[in-house]
């Protein structure tokens, strides 16, 4: 139990309490630290920049969403590595080409944001994600 005194009287704080206030402040530091500029490998390219370098480049395509919504709707030539099955993702991760560029898309482009920065750590060279998801074509 810790005790604090504020004006003319103590609080009682427990020490879960406290830990969890700890926690809480660090976590958001964590936050707006995260809130610095993607690496130099990731670009977030509008609908029609993106669309035109997918079909004039030699890209890999990859669709980050369920089988389902692939199914539904996708970008020709695009590959789907479904993220919600591991086993699946880590398969098809392994033929991934880390030298060549790899173009992302997801539904709202929400899970993109967190998708590239992983690739990017991995050792991927050349990172780019459709702004707003496939939504936004």
């Amino acid at each position: 139990m810790f005790c604090y005194f504020f004006g003319s009287g103590a609080v009682s704080v427990s020490a879960p309490f406290f830990m969890h206030r700890l926690f809480k402040i660090t976590a958001q530091k964590s936050l707006m630290d995260r809130k610095q500029k993607p690496p130099k490998n990731i670009t977030l390219l509008p609908a029609p920049e993106f669309i035109t370098a997918v079909q004039n480049r030699k890209v890999q395509l990859i669709d980050i969403r369920t089988p389902p919504e692939y199914d539904a709707k996708h970008i020709r030539g695009a590959i789907n590595i479904d993220l919600s099955c591991f086993d699946s993702f880590i398969e098809a991760f392994e033929k991934i080409e880390k030298t060549r560029p790899l173009y992302l898309y997801c539904e709202t482009g929400r899970k993109t944001e967190k998708v590239v920065k992983l690739f990017s750590k991995m050792g991927f060279e050349s990172i780019c994600h459709l702004e707003r998801g496939i939504k936004g074509i």
